[in-house]
């Protein structure tokens, strides 16, 4: 398998998963900045030209950050990235569509890239504004799932590698965390497969 990472973004928590598995597979570095993701050789892989990306071995691509979670989880039982039952296997994507659907795109979207969605400053601003504004009630919403718990459910799924991702954001805009999820990124700084992913 060939993931397609770029650094500082939510391919992140998929390259987190795969280390997780401790399978062999490739890391394709796309830099973003640089605009990799609208060149030939990308988007012949990736016509959506976007991170993260995974080639399976069958030449299969799957995109879209969701999709590619639950693929890994569901194909690596012995994992238990993510749980067995029907009913929990769903609560575990409700909140990994939580986390990447609302937190990540109507939130830090919103935050680092108002451009994208209007050209005025006074549009950015207020791009900017409700981004914040999002981020303050579902980092709410966040804790509150937490708790007291050690990870979002009874072991570590594959929604926790997307609430990594998700509070290394947090911290890299200075945000005030509630202190069970400053202590849960505290925590999951110290995973093994986190201090792997994080040296890619």
């Amino acid at each position: 398998m060939k993931l397609f990472h770029c650094r500082g973004t939510c391919s992140l928590g998929i390259l987190i998963i795969l280390e997780e598995l401790s399978i062999e597979f490739e890391v394709e570095i796309v830099d973003l900045k640089a605009g990799d993701q609208y060149k030939d050789k990308y988007l012949s892989s990736n016509p959506k030209g976007k991170v993260p990306a995974l080639l399976l071995d069958n030449g299969t691509v799957l995109t879209e950050f969701q999709a590619i979670a639950m693929w890994l989880g569901r194909s690596f039982k012995n994992s238990n990235l993510l749980p067995h039952t029907l009913m929990e296997e769903i609560k575990v994507l409700e909140c990994l569509d939580y986390l990447v659907g609302t937190i990540h795109m109507r939130g830090f979207t919103m935050i680092f890239m108002p451009h994208k969605f209007v050209k005025t400053n006074t549009g950015q601003i207020e791009i900017k504004d409700f981004g914040f504004k999002t981020l303050e009630a579902s980092l709410k919403i966040l804790s509150e799932m937490l708790g007291d718990n050690v990870y979002l459910f009874n072991e570590f799924s594959v929604a926790d590698a997307a609430a990594f991702y998700i509070l290394n954001w947090a911290v890299r805009l200075d945000l005030k965390l509630a202190s069970n999820l400053q202590n849960y990124h505290n925590r999951l700084l110290g995973r093994k497969s986190i201090m792997k992913a994080l040296r890619h």
